[in-house]
């Protein structure tokens, strides 16, 4: 794992050469330093893992948290969905412009401190949060909105909050 770079701990991925890790300037977060998925539109997933018997009052809190991060630099669009199979589940995606607009945009605003006040009190244990790139499975390589090229992985934060 690579040292931390602007609050983004980069996973080291296999057969993923050192040279697309390099940092780039961030189009959202003017003067912030990203890794190589600069570009990239990027996608946040966490599993939230809700305490038992409090599926309804978490749904409505989220509906009132919602537009705190909507309201967001960077910020593209969100889907909430509840696992059938595990019901206290629930798969949060989030597209952002880059990684630094949610880890430095969103949350050192605040509206994360709002955020966090709303919903941190029903995950039980804490949620892992995860950013995605887009990957073309017809073996092209994937190509930035700055026409950069790389072969996507994912890039990992430390569970600090979603």
């Amino acid at each position: 794992m690579r040292g931390a770079r602007s609050g983004v701990r980069h996973v080291a991925v296999s057969g993923m050469p050192e040279r697309w890790l390099p940092a780039t300037r961030s189009s959202t977060l003017p003067g912030k330093l990203v890794g190589w998925h600069a570009g990239f539109m990027i996608l946040e997933h966490a599993i939230l893992p809700v305490r038992a018997g409090a599926a309804s009052d978490f749904e409505a809190a989220f509906a009132a948290a919602r537009p705190l991060i909507a309201a967001q630099p960077g910020f593209r669009s969100l889907r909430l969905s509840r696992s059938v199979e595990t019901p206290q589940h629930y798969l949060l995606l989030v597209e952002w412009d880059s990684v630094a607009a949610h880890t430095e945009g969103f949350r050192e605003s605040a509206a994360y401190e709002e955020w966090k006040a709303l919903l941190h009190h029903f995950y039980e244990p804490f949620p892992v949060v995860e950013h995605f790139v887009p990957v073309d499975v017809d073996g092209a390589r994937a190509e930035s909105s700055s026409g950069d090229t790389a072969t996507p992985a994912h890039a990992a934060i430390a569970p600090e909050g979603v």
